[in-house]
């Protein structure tokens, strides 16, 4: 029997009308027992007075502008953490999903069904019943397998899961005893894209990762996926694409999530050259002069 509360946790950097559409999901719940903490990081935008006045009872938490990603959601969960029974769970969710008014019910559903597991969401875009995310598996040969990419949501049963081995932060139920065990999201190696890190390390001691086909959210893709994953690059973009703070292939990103979710160092190193290999060949492929 699932009886926690849900932490939902928001980080958002001005973009008020996607956060207020997010917000307005949760408001429209049948499922009530949760609690929406937004992450302010220093928007300029109308954020805040937003927040004030049609969000009372949101939990607000603001920020001077450099916690990025990974430490806005850490700060959301050190303030879980004070308050918190040994039921509850966290929703990481990003400002621009949407989801219908079941999507708590659901989750709860999932999680008596999945104890001891992270449950990701399945992330759809543009077109309502297409596929954008079904799920990842990352591997030596193949760093990034998104699952089902492109294929109908309607193909697939109402209770079809996947197994992964990492998870993103697009709708993810986190029961709160993973932290209390592996401690928060890692900031000193990741600004962004710490999201996939954490999960794959949860994943080392022994939780269980699943993508449940029935849990939905729709994101803005112009927002979410908005990286330096071009059609066509120039030869000036090199230094941004290996090291921009923002880049999906920034090499710091690449070296510490093999070092940190691989069991052995040969599997790490292995993994890394592999990957590497992989994001430079996307580059060269690209390659415009």
């Amino acid at each position: 029997m699932v009886k926690g509360m849900i932490y939902a946790i928001i980080p958002t950097y001005n973009r008020k009308d996607m956060l207020r559409n997010c917000l307005n999901c949760l408001k429209m719940q049948d499922y009530r027992k949760f609690k929406a903490i937004v992450i302010d990081d220093g928007s300029k935008d109308g954020t805040s007075e937003m927040l004030k006045k049609e969000f009372k009872k949101v939990d607000v938490i603001k920020g001077d502008g450099n916690l990025w990603w990974a430490g806005a959601i850490n700060e959301g969960i050190k303030k879980v953490l004070k308050i918190c029974g040994n039921d509850d769970y966290v929703l990481l969710l990003n400002d621009d999903l949407i989801f219908g008014k079941d999507y708590m019910d659901k989750l709860i559903e999932s999680a008596k069904r999945f104890p001891n597991a992270l449950i990701g969401s399945v992330v759809i875009c543009k077109d309502k019943n297409i596929i954008f995310d079904g799920g990842m598996r990352r591997n030596w040969t193949a760093p990034k397998w998104v699952m089902n990419f492109g294929k109908p949501l309607s193909a697939f049963p109402k209770r079809h899961y996947e197994n992964v081995n990492t998870l993103t932060g697009r709708g993810v139920l986190i029961p709160i005893n993973v932290f209390q065990k592996i401690g928060l999201y890692d900031t000193i190696h990741f600004k962004q894209g710490g999201d996939i890190e954490f999960p794959a390390r949860a994943r080392l001691h022994g939780y269980n990762l699943v993508v449940c086909y029935n849990l939905i959210v729709r994101c803005n893709s112009d927002a979410t996926f908005a990286t330096n994953d071009k059609k066509i690059y120039k030869l000036n973009q090199l230094k941004d694409y290996f090291f921009n703070i923002k880049s999906n292939y920034n090499i710091k990103y690449r070296f510490w999530y093999a070092y940190k979710t691989s069991r052995t160092l040969f599997h790490a190193i292995t993994y890394f050259i592999w990957d590497m290999a992989r994001t430079s060949l996307n580059f060269l492929r690209k390659l415009r002069f």
